[in-house]
């Protein structure tokens, strides 16, 4: 088994049999960027062989040349926020890596006209679009249908019929370039 940094790279050796493995190691003692841990199983029992690499950075790059062939789950940090927008309406926004789900329900309980900004609330950093995106609107009982607009810069703007009221509801997918929230 044997560990080898060269030229800021990371070459990892593993033979791994019958041997039992663990330790552990900063990478960059000086800025403690990432430490690097690799545990092998010995060959008798199920621990099995795994490598795990700590970033206390988390825009710390990771490139892998290659396939990566995945058995079992992947497990990412999610978190979750709702926002009123206005007019009676919420988008609940979840945050996975650098995706977000965004679902819309409420209530119109205002006016609404086609290109009115909602001025109730904004979509946070940490869950805005990198580019304009649109969540369609389906109004429950309803033929009428519209979208809403959600901007890089967090606002939201009605893109259909004026109404009053209506039930809308509506659930889209986006990809952000803001770092994760806190």
């Amino acid at each position: 088994m044997g560990v080898a940094l060269d030229s800021g790279g990371l070459t990892i050796y593993s033979a791994g049999y019958g041997h039992t493995l663990d330790k552990g190691g900063v990478i960059d003692p000086k800025y403690k960027v990432a430490s690097l841990q690799a545990i092998a199983s010995n060959g008798r029992n199920s621990t099995g062989t795994g490598l795990v690499l700590n970033a206390t950075d988390s825009n710390f790059p990771l490139t892998i040349n290659g396939n990566i062939d995945v058995i079992g789950g992947m497990r990412q940090t999610s978190k979750t926020i709702s926002i009123t927008i206005g007019a009676g309406l919420t988008l609940s926004l979840e945050r996975r890596g650098e995706m977000v789900i965004a679902i819309l329900t409420g209530t119109i309980n205002s006016s609404l006209t086609s290109g009115q900004q909602f001025g109730v609330g904004k979509i946070p950093l940490g869950y805005r679009p990198n580019k304009t995106v649109n969540i369609p609107a389906h109004m429950t009982s309803s033929y009428n249908n519209a979208h809403i607009d959600a901007g890089i810069d967090g606002t939201c703007t009605w893109w259909g019929p004026a109404t009053s009221s209506g039930y809308p509801r509506g659930t889209q997918m986006w990809f952000t370039d803001d770092a994760l929230p806190n």
